[in-house]
């Protein structure tokens, strides 16, 4: 990590578990209780996006709430012991071999678009056990 920046998930929710466990009651700190806290910054971040407006300030409004939405649900998989940082490289692999770029180029291509290229592919993917 550098000094003053995160220049990992890994140390990002390290620290946002840190911190939560200094300024949270051990009931905001439960399973149940962030998942509800980080609901309610979905819910903020919605209603920030009502006001999208093309400013840069309303931009940063939006991008500060789901940032907020992030630093919580790190919180929620602190709080089952999951690392962040080992489920988004799963969610990236799974989705690259779910909707293959490569595929889906080939089978627009022979004339699906694009909508019926995903479903195909969705349609024929096997989940990994």
């Amino acid at each position: 990590m550098e000094k003053g920046r995160i220049t990992s998930i890994s140390d990002f929710q390290l620290l946002q578990n840190v911190w939560e466990k200094q300024v949270l009651c051990d009931e905001q700190l439960s399973p149940q209780g962030r998942f509800d806290r980080m609901m309610e910054e979905v819910d903020e971040a919605k209603e920030e996006l009502t006001h999208l407006n093309g400013t840069e300030a309303s931009r940063q409004r939006l991008g500060a709430e789901i940032a907020d939405v992030i630093f919580v649900a790190l919180g929620v998989l602190s709080t089952l012991n999951i690392s962040a940082e080992d489920e988004l490289n799963r969610i990236l692999d799974q989705n690259y071999r779910k909707y293959n770029p490569i595929v889906n180029k080939e089978l627009r291509a022979n004339g699906m678009n694009h909508d019926q290229a995903l479903a195909h592919q969705k349609r024929i993917w096997t989940r990994p056990k």
